[in-house]
């Protein structure tokens, strides 16, 4: 995590003087214009302007502001009331149709009960592989789709794929992830959720609206893997244990975990070393702790063997996130 006076000069000479490093050359922070506390700003040198450059940009679409040093020339744009109006009458535009977009797509997606077609045809095999047995899959509706469809380079590809439900804490259906069994190339990105939905986390228990602890992974079958190695170990099975989609998408788990007692962040041992993590606990508050592994924890698991008590022991060794 980069500190505030760490942060690159094309931030303090634009008056950003906090900002969270999220993944190479991506920031979060706030933006001078148009009023966003938690815009992702990409920072890279063009060869434009001949050195480092930054634009605000909000889920894809950017507030038209940038700001850029090029050899030793400060050549940022007056910010006037003028353009900080016009920019947050634009965000009000964009997010009343983002959020008409998306529920027009919730609708057909609940409507169409894809996720209840898959889980009538479910592929026991890959699951139990996993050491999720029968009754487990039952109750988070896991499924297989013996054809999905799939854009790769502008083309059109095929493959069976298992798929993962994702259900609010309501239990209400929120998307689902397809888990691409035979993707076209090593490069695809295997897991494909229902376009035009948002980001979402996935429950061990979206039954359980209460909870005061909760353990929070970097994607579903992480989240699943543990929490059963946990429930059996433990005896616990009320817990809550959450798969958030990726290092860029925190799905709102942060909010999810406000009122917790205690959070504990299980990431991979890439997200250590990127700061993302870090980043997340920070975000959470106090009461979060990151838990620091040396192997991705499901496959600890599966494939290294992992003892319970090797298990508590890490826990034990749990600290707070570091700026």
């Amino acid at each position: 995590m980069p500190r505030e006076e760490l942060l690159p000069d094309v931030f303090l000479n634009s008056g950003i003087t906090t900002a969270i490093r999220a993944g190479r050359g991506i920031w979060h922070a706030p933006c001078p214009v148009c009023g966003g506390t938690d815009r992702a700003f990409v920072l890279m040198n063009s060869r434009v302007t001949k050195g480092p450059y930054a634009q605000c940009r909000y889920r894809g679409v950017s507030c038209s502001y940038a700001w850029w040093h090029g050899k030793g020339e400060k050549r940022n744009e007056a910010i006037t009331d003028e353009m900080r109006a016009h920019y947050a009458a634009e965000r009000a535009k964009q997010q009343a149709e983002d959020e008409a977009a998306e529920a027009t797509a919730m609708e057909r997606f609940r409507s169409s009960r894809k996720w209840v077609d898959c889980w009538k045809n479910p592929d026991r095999t890959y699951w139990q592989g996993l050491k999720i047995d029968p009754q487990w899959q039952d109750f988070w509706r896991l499924g297989f789709d013996p054809q999905k469809r799939y854009q790769y380079c502008g083309t059109t590809h095929q493959s069976s794929a298992n798929t993962i439900p994702k259900f609010g804490l309501d239990r209400m259906p929120v998307n689902m992830d397809w888990r691409l069994n035979d993707p076209v190339d090593a490069m695809v990105n295997r897991y494909r959720p229902v376009a035009n939905l948002p980001a979402a986390t996935w429950y061990s228990r979206p039954d359980l609206t209460e909870f005061d602890e909760l353990w929070v992974f970097e994607g579903a079958k992480k989240a699943m893997v543990s929490f059963l190695f946990y429930a059996t170990h433990s005896g616990n099975r009320d817990v809550q244990f959450a798969g958030i989609p990726s290092q860029n998408s925190w799905a709102g788990i942060d909010d999810v975990a406000e009122n917790c007692g205690r959070v504990w962040v299980v990431p991979d041992p890439d997200a250590i070393v990127s700061g993302w993590a870090d980043a997340l606990a920070l975000a959470i508050g106090d009461h979060a702790r990151l838990i620091e592994m040396p192997e991705k924890p499901d496959d600890l698991i599966l494939d290294y063997g992992m003892t319970y008590a090797e298990w508590k022991s890490m826990f034990e060794l749990a600290r707070t996130g570091r700026r």
